[in-house]
């Protein structure tokens, strides 16, 4: 419930997010000042941007847009360390199989008569 008086109160000050003319006119702005195509497609309601748009018929989509923002960072710091940790340790263990069996060798010759 405080999630959603806080998306609720944060889609009135945005209006940019529910009102198609006023986004639509401002990316128009922006892609004039940055003379990059920003917008890719006519309108924001055609190119799904406007996420506060019908937020008290369905809180779906804000709600989950908001999750997605909170875990993707999260989920993404922990995924590099895993894999530096996988790598490091199947890097560790080619090291060992190489030392046992120059090990195995050696100690084969060692051995011989």
């Amino acid at each position: 419930a405080v999630l959603q008086v806080s998306v609720a109160s944060a889609c009135d000050s945005l209006p940019l997010m529910s009102n198609d003319t006023m986004c639509t006119d401002t990316f128009h702005d922006m892609n004039s000042y940055a003379g990059v195509d920003l917008l890719r497609s006519p309108r924001c309601s055609t190119a799904d941007l406007l996420i506060c748009d019908g937020f008290g018929v369905d809180q779906t989509t804000i709600l989950v847009s908001l999750l997605a923002a909170f875990l993707g960072p999260l989920a993404s710091s922990f995924i590099p360390r895993k894999l530096l940790i996988a790598w490091l340790s199947a890097q560790n263990s080619v090291e060992t199989a190489h030392l046992l069996r120059l090990w195995e060798s050696e100690r084969r010759d060692f051995l011989k008569p």
